[in-house]
């Protein structure tokens, strides 16, 4: 058994680990534009093009088996992942995350797409973005449906791909982050809504910030789950299923 596993998570470097700890041949993948992992196993960054592709990457290596353990919003990458295991014949498995669940202390709205979303900004003069990168249509839209006066606060992990307006003001973090620097960020800028995308797993300390502090979120809603090959929300039981199978 020879695994390539689709990472950029914490969860694909557990699954890594485990893997590897049980003797499996795991090939670690990441885009690799944030940081390199500390992985005993293999690691290849920089997507596949420049390999080649993904099928050729498969073959080549002679992988036998596909987890796909990217976020759950990476759908490029799905959606390659499921064509190349078909055509290579390769056996794939998902790990996809438990959806957060809300409580009775928190205000959640769910949307399918960020045009949507958008329109329900307006009565907000404060605004969170931890969706992620704004692609140059996101961008677009958002100074659309930008009211006067509104000001945004932008977190990605990386710098912006595109120029963002004055009324931006972007910040650079990566998570996981701590609770009390989550709401003093929040409190310092003054923050009337939060938007980030449903990415699911562990609460994240954003959410529990605007609990506490009784912000609403607006999230744009994760894409459907995928029916090829083999899905799981727990990480033993995914690493427990590979095993077995191999």
């Amino acid at each position: 058994m020879k695994i390539l596993l689709l990472g950029g998570t914490h969860e694909a470097k557990a699954i890594a680990r485990a893997l590897h700890e049980q003797g499996v041949t795991v090939i670690y993948s990441l885009a690799g534009i944030v940081r390199q992992p500390d992985l005993p196993c293999e690691v290849v960054s920089g997507g596949f093009s420049k390999r080649g592709g993904l099928a050729q990457f498969v073959r080549e290596q002679g992988i036998t088996d596909i987890i796909n353990a990217t976020h759950p919003f990476a759908q490029t990458m799905t959606q390659t992942a499921e064509r190349v295991s078909q055509q290579t014949g390769t056996h794939y498995w998902r790990f996809r995350r438990a959806d957060w669940l809300p409580t009775p202390d928190d205000h959640w709205q769910s949307f399918a797409d960020w045009g949507q979303l958008l329109r329900q900004l307006r009565p907000y003069s404060s605004v969170f973005l931890t969706q992620g990168q704004l692609t140059e249509s996101m961008l677009a839209a958002l100074i659309m449906h930008r009211q006067e006066n509104q000001r945004f606060l932008h977190r990605t992990a990386v710098i912006p791909q595109h120029l963002v307006p004055d009324w931006v003001d972007w910040t650079q973090g990566i998570g996981p982050f701590a609770l009390d620097d989550e709401i003093a960020l929040l409190e310092s800028h003054r923050i009337e809504v939060l938007v980030s995308k449903h990415s699911g797993g562990n609460l994240p300390a954003k959410l529990l910030a605007v609990r506490q502090l009784q912000i609403p979120v607006l999230l744009l809603e994760r894409p459907p789950a995928a029916v090829l090959g083999s899905t799981f929300d727990s990480i033993s039981e995914l690493v427990g299923s590979v095993l077995q199978q191999g």
